[in-house]
C-alpha cells in the first residue's frame, strides 16, 4: 500500500494535489472550517478531561492540505490556558509535495529555507521541523513510530 500511496514515482499522492473539487475526492475540512474548529473543542475537552495536562502535542495521520490542523490551531489559540501548553504538532506524512502545502497552511509566508532537516542515523529517523510564530513546533514523519513521546 505504501508504494501505491508514496512511491517517488508513481504514488498517487506524489502526482500533486488530489484533493478538492478538482481533485479526486473532498474532504470535511475543505468543506468547511467548521468541522475543524469543532474537532479543536473536542481536542480541548478531552484535555480537560485528562487534567489539564502541562504538554501537549498534537498528531495527525495523513493530513491532506494542513487544512484540518490550521483550523484546529485557529480555535485552539482562543484557550490560551490550553494554547500555551501546546508545544508540538506532528504530521505522520511521506509525500514531499504535501509536506509544502501543509507547511504552507500553518506557517504562512515560509520557504523551504526555513525548515530544519535532520537527516536519519541508525539511532533517529529523519525529522523536518518549523517553528510557527506563536511558538508552536511542527514536525514531519515517514511513520508513528519514529514520532518522539509515542
Amino acid at each position: 500500500m505504501r508504494q501505491v500511496l508514496v512511491n517517488p514515482l508513481s504514488g498517487y499522492y506524489m502526482e500533486g494535489d488530489v484533493f478538492g473539487r478538482q481533485g479526486d475526492f473532498v474532504t470535511s475540512p475543505e468543506i468547511s472550517q467548521i468541522f475543524g474548529e469543532l474537532c479543536g473543542i473536542w481536542y480541548l475537552t478531552e484535555w480537560m478531561r485528562l487534567g489539564k495536562p502541562e504538554k501537549t502535542q498534537i498528531i495527525e495521520f495523513g493530513p491532506g492540505r494542513g487544512t484540518l490542523m490550521s483550523d484546529m490551531l485557529r480555535a485552539l489559540a482562543q484557550f490560551p490556558s490550553f494554547y500555551k501548553t501546546l508545544t508540538d504538532v506532528h504530521f505522520v506524512e511521506a509525500s514531499p509535495g504535501l509536506r509544502k502545502m501543509q507547511r504552507a497552511a500553518l506557517v504562512k509566508g515560509s520557504e523551504d529555507k526555513d525548515v530544519v532537516r535532520v537527516e536519519g542515523t541508525a539511532e533517529q529517523a529523519p525529522i523536518e521541523t518549523i517553528r510557527r510564530e506563536d511558538g508552536v513546533n511542527v514536525s514531519w514523519h515517514d511513520g508513528i513510530e519514529v514520532v518522539p513521546g509515542t
